[in-house]
């Protein structure tokens, strides 16, 4: 079904509804395909250590919030890696040898599907501030930004020291107003 609209013809609420309807349902069933797909491709990647057909999969999903939750659930749960620079995109598993290697975690990737996975992330990031919460007051964040500003401060110092000449000054100016936004933070 395809709305036209024009300034002087609405679709009815009906046919409005019935897209919304249409579009939700759609959604979902491309999301469970694409969760399905998923697995199948990273099954072949940890069997055979081919990464093509989770690129192939990777590009055929339009670039947005899909895509980064795919790859974030990926990469959450087995040893599969992304990496996009200027030379593109290149997908890859670490090696067990590797310190960013983890196992395979088909428990997770199979129970928690990639378009739940900013829920969960969400949730991770909610248990995390409320353990800052508890653990820091306002003023011992203030204490963090200050000593934060006066190590930019010292550091800028100590090179200019031990390089035995004086910094830029545009450099020197730059620190200088990111020392002083930082303490103007923690005031």
């Amino acid at each position: 079904m395809e709305i036209q609209i024009n300034a002087t013809e609405l679709p009815t609420t009906k046919q409005v509804k019935k897209q919304i309807s249409f579009i939700g349902t759609t959604g979902a069933k491309l999301d469970k395909a694409i969760h399905e797909t998923a697995l199948a491709c990273l099954g072949h990647a940890a069997q055979y250590g081919d990464t093509r057909l989770f690129a192939e999969l990777y590009g055929a999903i339009s670039k947005g919030g899909r895509r980064k939750a795919l790859v974030a659930w990926a990469m959450k749960s087995s040893p599969y890696f992304l990496v996009d620079n200027k030379d593109g995109i290149k997908f890859g598993i670490y090696k067990p040898e590797v310190k960013a290697y983890k196992d395979w975690d088909w428990g997770t990737l199979t129970d928690v599907p990639f378009y739940e996975q900013e829920e969960a992330l969400q949730s991770d990031v909610d248990k995390l501030k409320a353990q800052l919460d508890a653990i820091m007051t306002a003023g011992d964040v203030g204490k963090l930004i200050l000593a934060l500003a006066t190590k930019l401060e010292n550091t800028l110092e100590g090179n200019e020291a031990a390089k035995g000449k004086q910094v830029a000054n545009d450099d020197r100016e730059k620190v200088a107003a990111k020392v002083a936004a930082l303490k103007a933070l923690a005031a």
